[in-house]
């Protein structure tokens, strides 16, 4: 049986480098899973600002969600706005995100929040 002298005999035996390209390698591996995961967040908004919609697919608050929030919003408010925009650009340089863009999310003109007419 093995003793925890044994372990630290061998391993110290394995030079420092190693253990950063390994700790580094690992790190780097596992950032692709964290940016791809399904968790992410989508914000709309009328013309105006006054009809806001945070998109969740994970937890269910999805386009359809939004549709009918508009609808509501519509009637309630009488607005002219027709259009719901969306607040999140697309990063082109990201080329991992080039098939998300064909999603619905995107469908949506995008317009940032710093033009948008707050009355």
């Amino acid at each position: 049986m093995k003793t925890f002298t044994d372990f630290k005999r061998i391993f110290k035996n394995i030079p420092i480098w190693f253990w950063g390209v390994l700790l580094v390698s690992l790190t780097l591996s596992n950032i692709y899973f964290y940016k791809t995961s399904g968790f992410r967040w989508y914000s709309y908004s009328s013309s105006d600002g006054g009809f806001t919609f945070n998109a969740y697919p994970a937890k269910g608050r999805n386009l359809d969600m939004m549709e009918r929030s508009w609808e509501l919003y519509r009637t309630k408010e009488q607005t002219t706005d027709t259009v719901i925009y969306r607040t999140f650009p697309r990063n082109y340089f990201l080329a991992w995100n080039w098939l998300s863009y064909t999603k619905a999310e995107y469908d949506y003109p995008y317009l940032p929040t710093d033009r948008m007419v707050m009355e």
